[in-house]
């Protein structure tokens, strides 16, 4: 099985909450707004330094995803 970005974000991040009573089901609890990688994607840096290096094989995928960001400025 092939873990996605979404799916390590989902399982691995602890700033990262599914709230399914509301409209809003990717969460990012300290920015107090939509994940900004679920959301429309933009490079998060406390992601890429605390979790992605643990993933390794998800690196590859992110920086895919990174590379179509048209703003330079993190999340």
């Amino acid at each position: 099985m092939r873990l996605t970005v979404k799916a390590v974000i989902a399982a691995e991040c602890p700033s990262h909450f599914r709230d399914t009573r509301g409209a809003v089901d990717h969460w990012c609890d300290p920015n107090d707004e939509v994940c900004p990688i679920f959301a429309i994607f933009r490079r998060c840096p406390w992601f890429e330094t605390a979790v992605l290096p643990a993933w390794p094989a998800v690196a590859a995928e992110y920086a895919a995803l990174a590379g179509q960001n048209t703003s330079d400025e993190p999340a």
